[in-house]
């Protein structure tokens, strides 16, 4: 398709209440929280998949774990080793555990290592507690926040998170009162029946704050023969305190990195979202006060336009866009009081011919008065046509699709139809060809033929109606440059009396002319050249009028000549 030499039309302006409906969605759903919630977001998935995936909590219960069975086997040993006792029964092996010997190793084994060891017999019966020792006879006990005291911004946090991330459920603990057996521990049941295994003889179990307790029961055996059984089992904030503080760490770590997210976010929106947002507004204005065209967008957002990032180009686009829009605007005003000026001077001399003909009985003046009558429906007819030509030229060379054109056949073939059509009537006209090749139809341009056939059929009878009835016009087809930008020219010669040197120019401009009393006005509205020169910008060529030197150096008449570019041949 070849490009349109205009710019579309403005789309309608919507009611104030539907723009400001899309204003106020454009609020809710601004550039800012787009980022910022796509940021945190990501911050937000990133912070919980690490917490649910993290594998501190289970690696530690698990060396825990097994810290707790190695340690607990130790003990065991050690008391199957020195803290037996025989009952002095006889007849019958009645070896048992020395309660007081066992109480000290515990004194000195278990009270420094912070966990709690309890002796059952082999009937399941509690025979010693660590927590009923102590060095200096007083119960250990765990330190409570002070009245009043609350949990830190992080610790509530992360208890909060806690609440929403699923975690692995343990069932409860119970503290078995002094009297009670040790089998209400299922690991101490097991060790009793002699099970073995890690499933059975450990217990993981949670207390009423919701601590964790890792618990262990060893059998104590001497020569396999049950004395009864160690349980051993931690406090369950040291574990707790240790997952805290690593997950404290992450959200710590979360909450930087969602403060410079959000700060970044508004580095983003300052250098971004609300430049873009001042050009809508700016946008907006020019919309509701359409004399802001004229100045475009550099005038009122100067800062904008000075950028050298995206910004930047966007707001130079607009003005760019904008402007282009004030001159399409500028040039439509014009042409629509151009068109009423052409129309109105035909009708004034309709009106005045007519009304003077009411008043005459003369027939010769009669006969005039309709001549120009007459003369005038003509050009009106002719005016009203070019205009509906030159309104849909841009519509249709932007629908039209390109073929190549055989320039100089095209100009060859138009001249023999005028000499046909015109017989031996008014100058002569010559085709001349000077393209250094043996096809000179084999020269062609991209482009719609018919539009082509229209320009140099206008310049044809431009030049002939401008030259005298003994005069020439010569049309003459050359070829420019070199390859791959070649252009053909074709250029038209009259004999007349040339264009002044002020008007080489104007001659393109719409309704401009300027033409001998004695031609007939009814044919010409003024158009002609400037659809000629739309025409062959459209096809990427250019136009231009000048005046040819005679002998004498004066002027021997205009010559208007067209460059259109050369569609070259693929291959060498």
């Amino acid at each position: 398709m070849l490009p349109r030499s205009g710019t579309p039309a403005l789309p309608p302006v919507r009611p104030d209440g539907e723009d400001s409906e899309e204003r106020a969605t454009a609020t809710r759903f601004g550039i800012t929280a787009r980022i910022l919630a796509v940021n945190v977001a990501g911050l937000v998935f990133l912070m919980f998949g690490v917490l649910y995936l993290n594998q501190f909590r289970v690696k530690l219960i698990d060396e825990r774990s097994d810290a707790l069975a190695g340690y607990s086997e130790i003990i065991a040993g050690i008391l199957a080793e020195t803290a037996v006792t025989t009952l002095p029964v006889p007849g019958i092996d009645r070896t048992v555990i020395d309660v007081a010997e066992a109480n000290a190793i515990l004194r000195r084994t278990i009270l420094p290592s912070g966990y709690r060891a309890r002796i059952y017999d082999r009937n399941g019966g509690l025979i010693a507690d660590s927590w009923w020792l102590s060095s200096d006879g007083r119960l250990e006990t765990r330190p409570l926040s002070a009245p009043g005291e609350r949990p830190g911004f992080l610790a509530r946090l992360r208890a909060f998170i806690d609440g929403l991330l699923p975690r692995r459920s343990f069932p409860p603990y119970r503290e078995a009162g002094p009297l009670e057996l040790g089998t209400v521990y299922e690991e101490v049941a097991n060790a009793i029946e002699g099970e073995e295994g890690d499933a059975e003889l450990r217990a993981r179990r949670v207390n009423s704050e919701g601590e964790l307790v890792l618990s262990v029961a060893v059998p104590i055996q001497r020569f396999k023969a049950l004395l009864g059984v160690l349980l051993v089992s931690t406090e369950g904030s040291d574990i707790d305190q240790l997952v805290a503080e690593e997950e404290q760490s992450i959200i710590l770590l979360f909450v930087i990195a969602l403060t410079m997210t959000v700060l970044l976010t508004l580095g983003i929106t300052l250098a971004v979202a609300r430049p873009i947002k001042e050009l809508a507004v700016a946008a907006h204005r020019v919309r509701a006060n359409q004399g802001l065209l004229r100045s475009g967008f550099d005038d009122s957002l100067p800062h904008l336009a000075e950028r050298w990032d995206e910004v930047g180009a966007l707001a130079r686009s607009l003005d760019g866009m904008t402007r282009a829009l004030a001159q399409r605007i500028d040039a439509i005003e014009r042409f629509a009081a151009d068109v009423a000026h052409e129309i109105k001077n035909p009708l004034t001399s309709m009106r005045s011919a007519l009304e003077t003909l009411e008043g005459t009985t003369d027939p010769a003046a009669r006969a005039r008065l309709v001549e120009i009558v007459q003369a005038d429906i003509k050009r009106l007819n002719r005016l009203i046509s070019d205009i509906a030509d030159a309104s849909r030229l841009d519509a249709e060379l932007g629908r039209a699709e390109a073929e190549p054109v055989s320039v100089p056949r095209l100009v060859e073939n138009l001249a023999l139809i005028w000499r046909d059509t015109h017989g031996g009537d008014g100058p002569q006209v010559v085709c001349e060809m000077d393209v250094g090749t043996a096809d000179p139809g084999a020269l062609r341009t991209p482009g719609v033929e018919i539009r082509l056939a229209q320009v140099f059929q206008n310049l044809l009878a431009n030049a002939v109606s401008f030259s005298p009835q003994t005069g020439t016009v010569r049309l003459h087809v050359s070829l420019r440059g070199e390859r791959p930008h070649r252009m053909v020219r074709v250029s038209v010669e009259d004999d007349g009396p040339g264009i002044p040197q002020d008007s080489l120019e104007r001659i393109f401009e719409r309704f401009y002319t300027q033409r001998p009393k004695v031609s007939d006005f009814g044919r010409n509205s003024g158009l002609g050249l400037s659809i000629s020169r739309q025409i062959v910008l459209a096809h990427g060529g250019r136009i231009w009028a000048e005046n040819r030197q005679g002998a004498d150096g004066g002027v021997a008449g205009a010559r208007l000549v067209v460059d259109l570019p050369v569609q070259e041949p693929e291959g060498p």
